[in-house]
This record gives C-alpha cells, sequence and structure tokens, in this order.
C-alpha cells in the first residue's frame, strides 16, 4: 500500500468499483417451426454448439443424404455425401445421432457400407458444412474385419477431435485423404476411442493404470472443447468405484496415471449410484469438461462438478431435484443451463434453480420437448412434437425455441471511502431484482488497485457485500536465500501492472544502488534475480522497482529489505 499512501497522502481515499453482474428476466421463449422435414427422426439431427446450425441425416436404405439448416436465414441445403465426398456405396439406415462442434462448420456420423441391405454401422465419417470428407473410418477389406461402430459419434467444439465406441481391432483412417492404418489388442471388444482429426492419432480411453489397454465394454458418451477430457460409461470391474453395473467416467487424456481415471456417476455423498437409468449413454459434459449430468435408475439426475482448482481429476455430485425423469438430458456448453425431456419446464438455470416455461402447443397447453438438444450459450434448443399445431403449409415435427439473450456484464459504480490500511474494508449498498449468480472483476478498478470477493449466489433483495483489501499488484514478491542475507547474495523479484515490453530498472537504497534492469512481459510482469553488491552497506533497505503504468506515467514499488553483516553465521541452522 506504500504507493497508495505516497499518492494520497491521507488517512482515507475515494475507491471507485465497478461490479459486474447478469440479471436474467424469466420470460417466455420464442417458439419457431422448423419446415421442410417431413421424416426427420427424433435421432437423426444435430445442432452447432453456436445454435445457429441444424443438421438432419436422412435415414432411407439407399442415399446419404444431408440437410444442413440455417436456423437464422431458414436456408436449408440438402448434399448427397456419395457426390460431395466421392466416397461411395454407404448410406443412413437407422437412427444416426450425428454431432456437429461449435460453428456447425463439421458433422460427425455414423453410417452403413451396405446401402439397403442391412444395419451393419461400419463407417464412421466427418464432413465440412459443403459436404467434403474430411476424416473416415473403416475396417481394411483386405483384412476381412470390417469395423462396428456403436452410436452416437461426438465432436469436440473446435473439431478437432472425435470420440466413438468401436469394436474393430484394426481400422483404415482416411484423414484429408491421407490414408493411415490403426490397430490394437483388444480382441473385439466395443470400447471407446478419441481421433486427432489433426494428426490421425487415435487413442483408446479406458486404460489401467500406467496406460495399458482395458480390455472390456467401455461406450463414449462425450467430449470436452479441446478433447482434453472424454466422458465414458462402463460397467468394467477393474475401473474406480466399480459395482457390476453401468457408471460414468472421466479420463483425463493427457495423463496415463491411475488417477487419469474418476468415477463420475457418485451420489452427494460421493457413493457410486445404483446403476445409470435406461439402456444407452445416459449423461453429458460441458464444454470445458467441468460438469456432468446422468441419471441414476429409474429417475434421479445428479450434476457433478469437477474441482477446477485442482489438479487431481476430482469432483462432488448435487442432486437436481427438479428433473424428474429418467429420458433425454442435454447440458449447454457452458455448463449453466439444462433441457430435459418430459419435465415441466424448457430450460433450467442449473446455478440458480430457475426453470423456464414449456412453449404453447397451439391450444392453451404445455407442450413436452422431446430429444431436446441445447446450444452452448442456452439460448437456443430444438425439439421433436408432433402435437403442436403447425403454420399452415409446413411440414415436420421439429421445433426451435429462442430465448433472449442474457444481457452482457452491466457495470454498477460504486463510490464509498475506505481506509487505506492493510486490512479489509466493505462496500454495500447493491440490491438484486432475481435471484442470480454474481461474478465480479477487478479489472476495471481505478487506482488504487484493490481485490474484491462476493458471495457466488445471491437471492432476490439480498445487499451485497464486496470485500476491498490491497492486491499483488502493487506489491514486489521476493524470494530470498534461507538464512542471513549477506552482501554477494543473490534473491528473487517478481511484481506486475507495468505497461508491457518496457524497461522497469531495480535500486537498492538507502543510498540509491542499481541493481538490475530487465523488459516487462505482455502481461506487464517482470522479474529479476538481484545479486547484492559486495560492498554494500549491512542494515535496513528498500529495493524500489521504478517503470512506467500502462498509460505512461511513472509506477515505482518499493520493498523493505534487510542485509546483514558480512561476518553474521549459521549455528545449527539459526543466526
Amino acid at each position: 500500500m506504500q504507493r497508495f499512501a505516497d499518492h494520497f497522502k491521507s488517512a482515507t481515499a475515494a475507491a471507485l468499483l465497478a461490479l459486474v453482474f447478469a440479471i436474467n428476466a424469466y420470460a417466455n421463449p420464442t417458439l419457431e417451426h422448423i419446415d421442410g422435414l417431413p421424416t426427420a427422426a427424433d435421432n437423426d439431427v444435430a445442432l452447432s454448439g453456436d445454435g445457429k446450425w441444424f443438421a438432419w441425416a436422412y435415414e432411407n436404405d439407399s442415399v446419404p443424404w444431408l440437410t444442413m439448416v440455417n436456423l437464422e436465414t431458414g436456408v436449408q441445403t440438402t448434399l448427397d455425401l456419395e457426390l460431395t465426398t466421392g466416397f461411395v456405396g454407404w448410406d443412413f439406415p437407422q437412427t444416426v445421432h450425428p454431432d456437429m462442434n461449435h460453428d456447425g462448420s463439421l458433422i460427425a456420423v455414423i453410417a452403413d457400407r451396405s446401402p439397403g441391405g442391412g444395419f451393419y454401422d461400419d463407417l464412421a465419417m466427418v464432413v465440412n458444412a459443403a459436404g467434403a470428407e474430411v476424416a473416415r473410418l473403416t475396417g481394411p477389406d483386405e483384412y476381412g474385419d470390417n469395423a462396428w461402430f456403436d452410436k452416437p459419434i461426438f465432436l469436440d467444439a473446435s473439431g478437432r477431435y472425435v470420440t466413438f465406441t468401436t469394436n474393430a481391432t484394426k481400422l483404415q483412417p482416411v484423414i484429408y485423404g491421407d490414408t493411415k492404418s490403426w490397430s490394437s489388442s483388444l480382441e473385439g471388444w466395443e470400447s471407446a476411442f478419441r481421433l486427432d482429426i489433426q494428426t490421425g492419432e487415435i487413442k483408446l480411453v479406458a486404460i489401467k493404470p500406467g496406460g495399458a489397454e482395458l480390455k472390456d465394454y467401455t461406450y463414449a458418451s462425450g467430449i470436452s472443447d479441446g478433447g482434453r477430457f472424454v466422458l465414458f460409461e462402463s460397467s468394467a470391474s477393474n475401473l474406480p468405484g466399480a459395482n457390476g453395473e453401468r457408471q460414468v467416467y472421466l479420463r483425463d487424456m493427457d495423463s496415463t496415471a491411475a488417477s487419469a481415471i474418476t468415477l463420475v456417476s457418485v451420489d452427494e455423498t460421493g457413493t457410486p449410484i445404483s446403476r445409470l437409468a435406461c439402456c444407452s449413454t445416459e449423461s453429458d459434459i460441458s464444454d470445458d469438461g467441468s460438469r456432468v449430468i446422468y441419471t441414476e435408475h429409474p429417475r434421479t439426475t445428479f450434476l457433478w462438478a469437477r474441482d477446477t482448482e485442482s489438479s487431481a481429476l476430482t469432483g462432488s455430485a448435487t442432486k437436481l431435484t427438479a428433473v424428474t425423469n429418467e429420458d433425454e438430458i442435454s447440458i449447454s456448453g457452458n455448463g449453466r443451463w439444462l433441457s430435459a425431456e418430459y419435465e415441466a419446464f424448457s430450460r433450467l438455470n442449473i446455478e440458480t434453480g430457475s426453470k423456464y416455461p414449456l412453449p404453447d402447443d397451439g391450444s392453451g397447453s404445455p407442450a413436452s420437448l422431446d430429444e431436446p438438444k441445447i446450444s452452448k450459450n442456452g439460448e437456443v434448443i430444438i425439439f421433436w412434437n408432433s402435437a403442436i399445431t403447425k403454420p399452415d403449409g409446413e411440414v415436420g415435427h421439429w421445433w426451435l425455441l429462442r430465448y433472449d439473450p442474457i444481457p452482457g456484464p452491466i457495470e454498477i459504480a460504486v463510490t464509498e471511502t475506505v481506509p487505506v490500511s492493510d486490512s479489509s474494508a466493505h462496500l454495500r449498498g447493491i440490491i438484486l431484482p432475481f435471484d442470480e449468480t454474481i461474478s465480479v472483476s477487478d479489472e476495471v478498478l481505478v487506482m488504487p488497485p484493490l481485490s474484491i470477493a462476493v458471495a457466488e449466489s445471491v437471492g432476490v433483495s439480498d445487499n451485497i457485500v464486496i470485500k476491498v483489501g490491497p492486491t499483488l499488484a502493487d506489491t514486489i514478491d521476493l524470494t530470498l536465500p534461507p538464512g542471513p542475507l549477506l552482501p554477494g547474495m543473490i534473491f528473487t523479484a517478481k511484481a506486475g501492472g507495468f505497461k508491457p515490453f518496457t524497461a522497469v530498472e531495480a535500486f537498492l537504497q538507502s543510498v540509491p544502488v542499481k541493481v538490475g534492469e530487465e523488459m516487462a512481459d505482455a502481461d506487464g510482469n517482470v522479474s529479476f534475480q538481484i545479486t547484492i553488491p559486495a560492498d554494500f552497506p549491512p542494515g535496513d533497505h528498500t529495493l524500489i522497482l521504478v517503470g512506467q503504468e500502462p498509460d505512461g506515467s511513472e509506477r515505482r514499488l518499493t520493498a523493505a529489505i534487510r542485509i546483514d553483516p558480512p561476518d553474521t553465521i549459521f549455528k545449527d541452522g539459526f543466526e
């Protein structure tokens, strides 16, 4: 706080703070019909993460037709993927479960290489929005080993990574036209894998401690943006928390340690759930891999939150009492919103519990959502419903819900006098009109910089208390050698808040002696290795760092430092 006192020379000073938060008005969403999809089944569509694109894989036992719908303009384009990819002899024979990346530029599908003749899903394909082939996975025919792919298939938000389930022991990946080969010793177990489209690398998801292959049934269930965290389901006996029933696991793909896989499907006490509901993948993951939803048989849904402050793959579960059915559940990419089949709400705010109403079916009754899919920001939901009254002349049963965009950060300026000291003070006076989660930023604070903290969530009419106090932005972080600090010794000094890429000088004084000069990095941080001059006098001194503020004015930081006499020695580790 030395610079604060130097500038203001008083016991108190006015500090201007900006509290940043979002308020949601819980209004009815807007309902729109997606026209022109007369036979689109409930498992054959995908929604892009940004909520702007809708993809429909038309199962017809004949031609792999993919329809792309721009949800902002309504323009539809139907692609014959045999023509656009140049790969012939395949179709969509049954439910496809396609997936899209965030901006809708890539679509992943499972398909059949025996058109019109069966339901053998032996092809995984990734195409771009124009239908051109990006990646293709098949079993190499020359080995008589066509792969079988289970559904669904999942693309990460960036479009670089794909996670899928197959029983193949050999695959012939084709990545941007480059044919590769891959094999494993899994002996036909259906297993979850991750494909890196950029490199062509295929990695097994479920492993034993140390990285050895886990030979058991595992099923891909989701993937985080960037591909680091892969969600899968398994009843394997040698996975953490196994109880012989299907459970949900999360794998850190950057690690092969014993802790690289953690059991996610636990209850609020950390005990593994009895088993998952239903019979297919019943879990979903947010884009950052920090939140997972899953349903315990028969109808109890949980939210598992990863401890993002810990380097270990750990977390805890919360029961979502607002969700009462075991059917399809979709979590938004940002992990904040949830939509579920056959519930009494269309969208749930996971953090506050606030529910948004269902749309009207045209007769004054609420319309349920079948197979809902929600965008990353939670502002768009697509769903299937055959009971809602359609506009005259339109066909198909797919619908779109639009929610008003969540307001951007609202800055509220609060001016109050706070003591100049190293102790904390408080600012009061903000009252919210709605229950909401509050985030506070100190990046907009004026001189002097202060740190602020606030409760993560508050209720209607709660008075928000902002705690203020000094931050590291106005201090020098010293790392001193053990024992006496003597002339000739070296210590480390670090600080921040300087104008990026400008020189910062270091001085020791009572009589100033320049002991270093370094360049601030792109974030305004600087680090010194300072050697105390051999002839520097012992006693209490001051280390001074002098540079520029981001606005070009002088920035001066100080720290007290004691230099011991040269004849000071250790005795049993103490002076």
